[in-house]
């Protein structure tokens, strides 16, 4: 009798050993095939291969979140204090400034620039217009939709050819599109950057100049005579035909680079007659230093406006850093420059502009 009990025994610990040994294997297995399948699905995603489902309407996803995330929460109200226009302007006394700005997820940010150090840059950007004589007003994505011309417009601007942050098609390079419909949708008017800042008084009229065609103000000098789309004047007929022609533009030169965002298009229609020139902004290649003498003076003599990309700051200025360093160069060249351009910085950090904007 013990004989059997001893093989039972025997065979029974060579079951469990086999049965842990099953188990290894499909442990194994599971992990090779759930690492093969994630490998697939971002080999898939990066080279475009899930559909054009996920690219046609992306530029709408990048800009929404899930409504029960804190990020969600965050965007709303950041939008709504951007968006939001100052009480203690008497609204249609003043001409209107616009810029846009729309908000993108943190993960498809080509610059990777926080929210914080975006809305003290355009609070900052309000105050200058405000203290120049302008209602400076933020438009969005949502000013864009309202134009009867957007399912479409951004149906063709979705189809281009995008560069992809972190293996998705560019939201920023299609909001450089959409943006020219939110202008037309408000009635068009003077739009700029929210890095260019004013270097003279608001017009006393709210008349467009130029009878209300479509004029650009930022001149580059190489290629010659070209248009940078910085700050602009039109009426809402005028933005919304210079968008589809920057449109058309893109998808001409679709197989020339991807990412044709509406400054290459600009750069491209420079002699098309799309739209007239006019060199009123100063553009430096690098950060100006605070002007030390009226030599200084001569190159922002004849100019309205000067812009500060984040590409002329120091290396490493911090983000944070950006509106106290405009600040200081606008007060430096306030305090020297001839009185014709002065621009008197107030103690709460706004400007006070003479010189006035455009003919």
């Amino acid at each position: 009798m013990m004989a059997p009990r001893y093989h039972w025994k025997h065979r029974s610990s060579s079951r469990r050993r086999e049965d842990l040994s099953d188990q290894h294997f499909n442990v194994r297995t599971y992990l090779y095939a759930g690492f093969i399948a994630t490998f697939c699905f971002l080999l898939f995603r990066e080279f475009g291969m899930m559909g054009k489902t996920n690219t046609r309407d992306h530029v709408i996803d990048a800009v929404m979140a899930d409504s029960s995330s804190n990020i969600y929460l965050q965007k709303s109200e950041l939008m709504e204090r951007l968006t939001k226009r100052d009480d203690s302007i008497d609204h249609g006394t003043r001409p209107i400034m616009y810029t846009f700005f729309e908000w993108i997820h943190p993960r498809e940010r080509e610059l990777g620039i926080p929210d914080e150090a975006s809305e003290s840059f355009i609070n900052e950007w309000k105050a200058a217009w405000k203290a120049a004589g302008w209602e400076p007003i933020v438009l969005t994505l949502e000013n864009a939709k309202k134009h009867p011309q957007f399912d479409e417009f951004h149906s063709r601007v979705a189809a281009l050819p995008m560069p992809k942050v972190n293996g998705i098609p560019s939201a920023l390079t299609q909001l450089t599109y959409l943006r020219w419909l939110a202008v037309a949708s408000v009635g068009g008017g003077f739009m700029c950057d929210y890095d260019v800042f004013p270097l003279s008084q608001a017009p006393k009229t709210s008349e467009l100049p130029y009878q209300g065609k479509f004029s650009v103000y930022c001149k580059l000098y190489n290629p010659t005579n070209t248009g940078v789309p910085c700050l602009m004047s039109g009426d809402a007929n005028e933005w919304t035909r210079v968008a589809m022609a920057l449109l058309e533009n893109g998808e001409a030169n679709a197989d020339v680079r991807k990412g044709w965002t509406d400054m290459l298009a600009m750069i491209d229609l420079r002699l098309s007659g799309t739209y007239t020139l006019y060199d009123r902004v100063f553009q430096g290649q690098e950060m100006p230093t605070p002007i030390a003498s009226e030599d200084g003076c001569i190159q922002l003599e004849a100019k309205n406006a000067i812009r500060f990309p984040l590409s002329r700051f120091p290396p490493k200025a911090a983000l944070k850093d950006r509106p106290a360093m405009i600040r200081h160069f606008l007060s430096s060249w306030g305090n020297i420059c001839t009185p014709a351009v002065q621009l008197r910085t107030k103690p709460e950090g706004g400007w006070e502009a003479k010189k006035n904007l455009l003919p």
